[in-house]
């Protein structure tokens, strides 16, 4: 039987033989062999937390009308500083809609499209105090705190890294923007790290400059057919999390500290435009293992995911089974990352960071002080179901599906010290 913790590359490395074995263990011999460790025993950090918070539903935008959802697929949720607007972007309607908490359309911007105001695939929506602005395809469109389009800032041409094209993430306000050279899934060499660059407009010309390099192994999970490429994340990366913020030009990232997961280090740096660190702090936490429910969610998720692929495309993965095509790409640690996800409140100023962690059916954030602050984090339990996006002092915001896989926009209270929902 293999044991857990054989450590694959992102890409032209693959499991054992024995990795067939671990496919047909059910799940209880799983939670046996790698270490369950869901339930109220999960841990916390070693370095001690603040009061563990609690949700509860206050708010929910996003009821059937008629049989019909309002809302498709919801790419991004932000909150205003004071808590009265919530920005919700649908990428496939390439729509940005501003609803009160309580379920009132203030107003709605886009339409596919690539002229002033449309929206060309649109992926994220960033505040600031006097408006938002959208990324999309080749641009960014900015709009009013009301909604009025204002104007575009195309992406800079002929500037490239290493001659890979690059991905820029946002805009600032000097007109440099933040970014990442975007690497083809056709490169069958794994990339470790990747530059988070500056890219200027020099007077001569756009150049660039590398900020910080941050882990790039293991962020990404390609399966590959004939035909081409499909992209997929790899449920336990320990790559590196960043997020651009656009109104303060900086860069913040988490990443897990050495090589070795069983440390449990997770360190936070923020880094300003210049190069120079704002901040950083170091979290440490008990190590988790890579718990057997948790393999069995990940097979089963990627299982269905390659099964959708080929409904689509018959035949794409040639001879191969899905559990074999699923073999090739899926990184299974033997201790889990510290850092599972994260994102920046809009307003609130603290950095959110999601963990493995499990108790029973809810997941565990950690909501940092921004900045030099040791104060200790709040532990923060939210529904696995809930996909958190933003969070003000009072609220965290996200996005829920039920189990018609129809999406609303959800605003949970938070609790200090309440009972668990």
């Amino acid at each position: 039987m293999r044991a857990c913790g054989e450590r694959v590359g992102r890409r032209g490395k693959r499991f054992s033989p024995a990795f067939r074995d671990w496919l047909a263990l059910p799940a209880l011999a799983l939670a046996a062999a790698c270490g369950e460790t869901e339930g109220d025993g999960a841990p916390a950090p070693r370095d001690g937390a603040g009061p563990t918070w609690t949700s509860e539903s206050q708010y929910k935008i996003g009821d059937m009308e008629e049989g019909d959802a309002i809302f498709d697929i919801v790419r991004t949720v932000r909150v205003s500083r004071n808590g009265e607007r919530v920005f919700i972007l649908e990428s496939g309607l390439a729509r940005v809609s501003v609803w009160t908490p309580d379920g009132r359309l203030l107003f709605e911007v886009g339409r596919p499209g690539g002229g002033p105001g449309d929206l060309a695939t649109p992926t994220h929506v960033y505040l600031h105090d006097s408006g938002f602005l959208v990324r999309e395809r080749r641009r960014f469109s900015y709009f009013s705190a009301d909604g009025e389009f204002e104007r575009t800032a195309n992406f800079p041409g002929n500037v490239s890294y290493q001659g890979f094209q690059i991905h820029f993430e946002v805009p600032l306000a000097d007109g440099s923007f933040l970014g990442w050279p975007s690497i083809p899934l056709e490169v069958d060499d794994p990339i470790e790290t990747l530059p988070l660059l500056l890219v200027s407009d020099a007077g001569t010309g756009w150049s660039h400059r590398t900020l910080v390099w941050r882990n790039y192994l293991n962020e990404t999970l390609a399966y590959v057919g004939p035909d081409g490429h499909y992209l997929a994340i790899q449920p336990f990366s320990d790559a590196d999390e960043y997020r651009a913020d656009p109104v303060l030009g900086t860069v913040l990232l988490a990443r897990n500290v050495g090589g070795d997961l069983r440390a449990g280090e997770a360190e936070i740096i923020e880094i300003a435009e210049t190069g120079d660190t704002v901040w950083q702090r170091r979290l440490r936490f008990n190590p988790l293992a890579l718990a057997g429910l948790q393999l069995d969610e990940a097979l089963g998720g990627q299982l269905n995911l390659v099964g959708q692929i080929e409904e689509a495309a018959p035949g794409i993965f040639g001879r191969r089974s899905h559990r074999e095509v699923v073999e090739e790409g899926l990184y299974l640690p033997e201790h889990l990352p510290a850092v599972k996800d994260l994102f920046l409140s809009s307003f609130s100023g603290e950095v959110w960071i999601q963990s493995h962690e499990r108790l029973d059916t809810l997941s565990v954030w950690y909501a940092i002080p921004r900045g030099e602050d040791e104060t200790p984090p709040r532990r923060v339990l939210l529904p696995v179901s809930f996909y958190a996006h933003d969070a003000t002092e009072a609220h965290v915001w996200g996005e829920w599906r039920d189990e018609l896989d129809v999406s609303y926009v959800v605003g949970r209270r938070l609790v200090s010290g309440g009972s668990r929902p």
